[in-house]
């Protein structure tokens, strides 16, 4: 008979043993199978379950097995499951596993891990105070949990060092070791001591830590400081009390004020006279910006400003019409207005207002003025006129409504008098001079100018030389007139009613006219180095015409040839100052008068020579005075005498060693000051100035000195700002001090809070560089951090923390989608999926994939695998039927939940064919009744995985073949033929 020698799954494990250790642990051991099924045992599954079997030892059908281990992957002979509860009975059963599969299960054993007791003691308790009013506990959790987890702790207090305990919580519920005790009393000492708490029960209390509360001081920070406009003129404040009072209570807080951030420190502009949070700034400036601090106050003195709350007045509005206008007739040509300010002035001062006129005769309204009070008086109007006014006020919204309207009506005027006493005075040949007494009768309207009737032929015939002045003058000058001639003159005066009647009759003969005589008696002084001054008397002889000016003549060739230095000096003042010379030059002078005629004759000629230029005076009045600590300042006098040449700067030199030795700081400066920066604190320097010209440089002045002033811990870092930058990272920016106190700035400590700024710890304590910004990396999504900065240099750190900053990674979402899904046939059943992770996870790290599956082009969609729990980005589909199409997608996986899906693709799997045929079969006789056969197995299944082998033989040399196996029904690639 022939006999198929395969391989099989082994035979089950036997004597499997199961023993607790502890709480939390159980071992177990069994022996080898009794057959391998003729391939070597490649690891074992455990499985277990809670559920007793129903007889003890025998499975029931209703138990729920899970796997401790699919597979061990390994051949030991032993197993430790961990992790496990305390008093509960595991039931255990082991497979066996080789090449050709899996046993059957082993028999079932069981152990009881050990009882769960109250937990041991925590160790390492320590107590700090973090504030006048907080203690911070922390402590170790205990090494032994008592086989069930810690579900909380329990916080005990005692005041009176231990002699008696009162409860601060008596339950956690949080497995945190460290605890955050509030509203103490400042400056106490308390003692503490924890408990852990199981489902057992509670546990020893840990050892014994004290701390004590610091002494009360000046509260805290404000950090929520808010203002709200509220209309025009009032802006109101709210704030939340800060967190930390200085362990006193607050009494008021003070409110700072400022309009304008670069006029320096703010106003203390009022308080709340108590520990309201709020407080209402009144009696404002529509449409300003106002700037806010606020800062409690308690028995030690006030606290660090708040952050800083700006708000906007609402933008003023044109004010309420002015009211109660009345207009009273003042005489013939004058109405005088009044009226009332405006109730409200809509948000802004009253800048004007705008009078508005019209007459009966006329009735468009003009605007006639912009008055700057409530009163006004218009003049110059027509006798016997209604005036109608209404008054608008003016802000820098606008324009008001119209008051009510008012009106009056002019008295009526007559004609002036005549004028009187005309007298008519020639002067010289080209000019008459007119002069008359105004009439004493104005007729009641203002005398607003005069008529002036002309005659040339003795009276015979009159024509108008000046139809009306304009002004209330009496005096007029006829010019242009022709020499020997008589010219007879009357007046009229004029009011807003006509003209008068005629003044008396006058007249007057112009003289004959010549050129004017030469000047006398012309002089040259020299006045320095750049200027001479020239001097003479008027010719004794004008010609007959007045002297209209002066030529003077310049000769720089001792009078050969002459230049015009003035044309027409314009006027008859006999002197003339010629500036802006170069020093010691000479010129040579004469003058001509003009009158309306011509030029006279010149003057005598004179000279000067201007004097020589030199180096000049020393500066005075040196004086250095220290500005800071980096910084002095400089500042002298010019010299008394330039030297004849104009100043073109100043030298400035330096000692370092009290006048020994000098250096020049700068060789050449414009002005009569400098700043010298870029010192250390606490350095002395000497300093001496030079005057420079065109000649040379000026003796130095007196020396002077001055010491900067001696470095101290730099100001306090302002405008920290806190920016989320993703799901991992805050960027922190800041401003440097103000002042650095005289010594550079060497870096930045930084501080974090994780609790809203009750306990702070150092981040960075020096960043060792002056930059401004820093990246805090490696957090959390939507983790919260405050921060607070102190800047550094030689001489310590700032006295106080600059202002809180805060902000929130951002909070982790679902990740994208994966991309670039694509699928590969791979084999006859297998399908290779291969994609790109996610650019973005979300903020929480990828921890798998989920890959669905849909065999109707996408309509339904199953999970392939619901979470590969890996972030691999490939996968294989197996054991697939020859022919069929398959569509996939792909999600990514993290903490928060599964991304969109990714691009869909699909593969069809290759249609099953007749395996090839087995290659090198080889046949080895084994003794005298046996053949051993052993082949290798096809290159190509056909697409379905090989079930059996088909053996034949022949007796005659391969004509006739008769199966030996017609299925071997087995995957081995040896065969036993027997029995021969």
């Amino acid at each position: 008979m022939a006999e198929i020698n395969g391989n099989f799954p082994p035979d089950a494990p036997r004597n499997l043993t199961a023993t607790a250790s502890g709480r939390t642990q159980i071992n177990l051991t069994w022996n080898v199978p009794a057959s391998d099924g003729g391939t070597q045992i490649t690891g074992y599954r455990i499985a277990f379950t809670t559920d007793p079997p129903a007889d003890g030892q025998n499975p029931s059908r209703t138990q729920t097995w899970t796997d401790a281990d699919s597979n061990t992957g390994v051949a030991d002979r032993a197993y430790s499951h961990t992790d496990l509860r305390g008093g509960v009975t595991y039931y255990y059963r082991v497979y066996a596993i080789n090449t050709e599969g899996e046993s059957d299960p082993s028999a079932v054993a069981s152990a009881t891990t050990h009882a769960i007791t109250v937990p041991n003691a925590p160790t390492g308790l320590k107590a700090a105070a973090s504030s006048h009013t907080q203690i911070g506990l922390s402590w170790a959790a205990p090494s032994d949990e008592g086989g069930a987890a810690i579900h909380g702790y329990q916080i005990e207090v005692s005041v009176n060092a231990g002699d008696t305990w009162a409860y601060v919580t008596r339950n956690t519920a949080s497995t945190v070791t460290r605890y955050l005790h509030i509203n103490l009393t400042p400056g106490k000492t308390y003692h503490y001591r924890v408990s852990a708490i199981n489902s057992v029960g509670t546990g020893d209390p840990s050892n014994v830590a004290n701390a004590t509360t610091d002494l009360a001081s000046r509260p805290g920070i404000i950090i929520d400081l808010s203002a709200t406009a509220s209309g025009r003129t009032q802006i109101n404040l709210s704030w939340t009390a800060p967190k930390d009072d200085g362990g006193a209570d607050i009494s008021e807080y003070q409110i700072l004020m400022s309009t304008d951030l670069t006029a320096g420190q703010p106003n203390l502009i009022g308080s709340t006279g108590n520990a309201a949070t709020t407080y209402s700034h009144a009696n404002l400036r529509g449409g300003t910006t106002y700037h806010y601090w606020v800062r409690a106050v308690n028995s030690v003195g006030a606290g660090p400003p708040s952050n800083r709350a700006d708000a906007t007045t609402d933008p003023p509005t044109r004010t309420d019409a002015p009211t109660e206008l009345r207009a009273t007739a003042s005489g013939p040509t004058q109405i005088d207005l009044s009226w009332t300010a405006p109730k409200d002035d809509g948000g802004a001062d009253i800048s004007g207002y705008e009078i508005v006129v019209f007459t009966g005769s006329r009735r468009a309204w003009t605007q006639l003025s912009q008055n700057a009070t409530t009163a006004y008086s218009h003049k110059n109007l027509i006798p016997e006129t209604t005036y109608y006014y209404v008054v608008r006020a003016i802000n820098s919204a606008g324009v008001s409504l119209p008051s009510n309207r008012a009106s009056a009506t002019t008295n009526p005027a007559g004609r002036p008098g005549n004028p009187t006493g005309l007298s008519a005075t020639a002067s010289g040949p080209t000019q008459i001079n007119l002069s008359w007494t105004a009439p004493k009768d104005d007729g009641g309207a203002d005398i607003g100018g005069y008529k002036i009737v002309l005659s040339t032929n003795a009276g015979r015939e009159w024509t108008g030389l000046v139809e009306n002045t304009g002004n209330a003058f009496t005096t007029y000058s006829h010019t242009n007139l022709k020499p020997e001639t008589t010219y007879h003159y009357f007046v009229r005066a004029i009011n807003s009613a006509g003209a008068s009647l005629p003044s008396n009759r006058s007249s007057a003969t112009t003289t004959s006219a010549s050129k004017p005589g030469r000047p006398t008696g012309l002089g040259a002084t020299v006045s320095g180095r750049e200027q001479i001054n020239l001097f003479w008397t008027a010719p004794r002889d004008d010609g007959g015409a007045a002297i209209r000016g002066y030529r003077i003549e310049i000769s720089a060739n001792t009078g050969n040839t002459w230049t015009d230095l003035v044309a027409n000096t314009g006027d008859g003042i006999s002197s003339y100052a010629h500036m802006e010379l170069q020093p010691g030059t000479t010129h040579h002078y004469r003058v001509s008068a003009i009158n309306s005629v011509g030029i006279g004759n010149p003057s005598n000629v004179v000279n000067a020579t201007t004097d020589a230029a030199e180096r000049p005076n020393a500066p005075t009045g040196l004086r250095a005075m220290a500005s800071g600590r980096t910084q002095i300042n400089l500042s002298w006098t010019a010299p008394t005498d330039d030297g004849g040449a104009a100043i073109q700067g100043y030298r400035i030199q330096v000692s370092t060693n009290a006048g020994a030795t000098w250096a020049n700081l700068i060789t050449n400066v414009t002005g009569t000051s400098y700043t010298h920066t870029g010192l250390q604190a606490e350095t002395t320097r000497h300093y001496r100035v030079s005057a420079i010209n065109s000649i040379g440089t000026s003796d130095p002045s007196s020396v002077t000195n001055a010491t900067t002033d001696a470095a101290v811990r730099p100001e306090r870092v302002t405008d920290l700002r806190a920016q989320s930058k993703g799901y991992t990272q805050i960027i922190l920016s800041w401003a440097a001090p103000a002042n650095d106190g005289g010594a550079a700035i060497r870096g930045y400590r930084i501080e974090e809070s994780m609790n809203s700024g009750n306990v702070w710890t150092d981040l960075v304590t020096n960043t060792g560089n002056t930059g401004t910004t820093y990246e805090h990396m490696g957090l959390q999504p939507g983790t919260t951090r405050h921060y607070r900065v102190y800047a550094i240099n030689s001489v310590g750190e700032s006295t106080s923390a600059s202002n809180v900053a805060n902000t929130t990674t951002d909070t982790a979402v679902r990740p994208d989608a994966p991309t670039g899904l694509s699928a590969t046939v791979s084999e006859h059943d297998h399908v290779k999926l291969s994609w790109t992770a996610p650019a973005g996870n979300g903020g929480a790290v990828i921890t798998g994939y989920r890959i669905e599956i849909s065999s109707n082009a996408g309509t339904l969609w199953t999970n392939l695998v619901m979470n590969t729990e890996n972030t691999a980005t490939t996968y294989t589909h197996t054991d697939l039927t020859p022919g069929t199409t398959h569509h996939y997608r792909v999600y990514a996986i993290n903490s928060i939940g599964a991304s969109d899906p990714s691009n869909v693709v699909s593969a069809t799997v290759g249609v099953t064919t007749r395996p090839d045929a087995p290659t090198r079969l080889s046949a080895q006789a084994s003794g005298r009744t046996q053949i051993h056969l052993s082949w290798n197995a096809p290159a190509d299944n056909g697409g379905v995985s090989i079930t059996g082998y088909r053996i034949q033989v022949s007796n005659d040399s391969g004509t006739l073949w008769t199966d030996l196996a017609a299925n071997t029904e087995s995957i081995g690639t040896t065969y036993r033929h027997t029995g021969l």
